[in-house]
């Protein structure tokens, strides 16, 4: 399969594209994440979807290259983000101001933006390996008023 969960599809979207869930359902506060696995651009992995109880959409997706660690070449991170917010110009924040992501270690953080409509960023990414070693790209919407 190339198609990759995105930002705003339903849990019928992704279970239509993966298929069977790989673990249980987990809740987290206002969302429930599912976790499928699969084979995307020559790299099996985890994905993880958070979806939201309130709107019942993809807020967050996280894939999990648990197999070697290894961190993903430039291309597969450019084609997941740009899969994912399509609309969006995504920078890297070389300031890495970001706090809250202590699960990451070595971590890379990109903002999209949507130049045309508003100079605040409307997704946000981070890069890493988390604290079992496995190396993390995920990616969420955020909240823009």
């Amino acid at each position: 399969m190339t198609a990759q969960a995105r930002l705003g599809w339903t849990l019928a979207e992704c279970i239509e594209h993966y298929g069977k869930e790989s673990k249980s359902p987990t809740p987290e506060g206002e969302y429930v994440t599912h976790c499928f696995q699969t084979k995307l651009y020559g790299y099996k992995m985890d994905i993880c979807v958070s979806i939201s109880t309130e709107t019942h959409l993809v807020d967050k997706v996280k894939y999990l290259n648990e197999e070697s660690g290894n961190p993903f070449p430039t291309s597969v991170v450019h084609r997941l983000l740009h899969s994912n917010f399509p609309a969006a110009t995504w920078e890297i924040d070389f300031s890495d101001e970001t706090t809250g992501d202590d699960d990451f270690e070595d971590r890379l953080t990109w903002f999209g933006h949507l130049l045309e409509s508003t100079p605040r960023p409307v997704a946000k990414a981070t890069e890493g390996r988390n604290t079992h070693g496995a190396y993390i790209l995920e990616i969420q919407a955020l909240n823009v008023e």
